[in-house]
């Protein structure tokens, strides 16, 4: 019997310890419950899961939306110019510098138009001609071949 009073008090220490350490848990989980309620009772909890699925519902339609107009401006990108190929040029002996140019204006698909300028002392004249996947079904001047290698260049380019 001797031997069980010595431990008594180690034994009232560790159930003491046992309830401050169940205490300080019991408090904090009781804090957490009361964040994740803001001020809203037992009873409420449905109404909060409701309003949680609610939420979540908006943000997947959002998303939906998002990746639908994602879509479309891919869509329209691919037809926007995204190569551009210039040469410029004198066609003529008697005008001075290299006034005249041309142009290739390509999409995503190596479609788009080339086109010419050609200065002169009497004035400028304008040439075009459709492009479609890198060739066109017009003869092309030896400038006019270059801008649109220039052009096809570019778009090898970003794809390696």
């Amino acid at each position: 019997m001797n031997t069980l009073t010595a431990y008594v008090p180690y034994l009232l220490i560790a159930i003491l310890t046992y309830v401050v350490v169940s205490a300080g848990v019991l408090i904090y989980l009781w804090r957490r419950l009361r964040a994740i309620f803001k001020g809203r009772n037992a009873a409420d909890l449905e109404e909060l899961l409701g309003d949680i699925a609610h939420s979540a519902d908006t943000i997947m339609a959002s998303q939906e939306r998002i990746e639908q107009r994602i879509d479309g401006i891919d869509d329209a990108l691919s037809h926007a110019v995204q190569h551009v190929g210039v040469v410029r040029f004198n066609p003529f002996d008697d005008a001075g510098g290299d006034q005249s140019f041309a142009l290739a204006l390509l999409d995503a698909r190596d479609t788009g138009v080339v086109v010419s300028s050609l200065y002169s002392r009497e004035g400028t004249r304008l040439y075009a001609k459709p492009i479609v996947r890198g060739k066109s079904k017009y003869r092309l001047t030896e400038e006019e071949h270059d801008a649109l290698a220039h052009a096809l260049g570019a778009t090898n380019e970003t794809a390696s």
